[in-house]
């Protein structure tokens, strides 16, 4: 977006607008309008108290690889909404009985191999 602002001497809004119809022209995304999006549901999905669930959590999950149009994957979509939540000031709710927040530090992450 600098090259084009810079040497086709358009506005940064004119060159932003440029790239997302061509992003969308090829059935893509931009990763910004998805975050822009995911921030607001996350605080929609989040409870009084500023925690997320798991259940909430897997939903949006799928709203944001069904937003990404096949282009995401489940670990980059949990890695967006873990994002979106630290964000937005939001911590995981505790599950089971010992209350465990293992699902969200596990979430998004890729497995080592040995």
């Amino acid at each position: 977006m600098q090259k084009a602002t810079f040497n086709l001497g358009i506005e940064p809004f004119q060159a932003r607008a440029l790239i997302l119809g061509a992003t969308a022209s090829c059935n893509g995304f931009v990763e910004t309008e998805i975050e822009r999006v995911i921030d607001e549901f996350v605080m929609l999905f989040s409870s009084h108290r500023g925690r997320v669930a798991k259940n909430s959590f897997r939903q949006l999950t799928s709203v944001v690889k069904g937003m990404g149009r096949g282009a995401l994957d489940e670990r980059n979509a949990e890695q967006i909404v873990k994002e979106a939540m630290v964000r937005r000031g939001l911590k995981p709710d505790g599950r089971g009985l010992l209350r465990s927040k293992r699902w969200f530090h596990n979430a998004g992450r890729v497995e080592a191999k040995a």
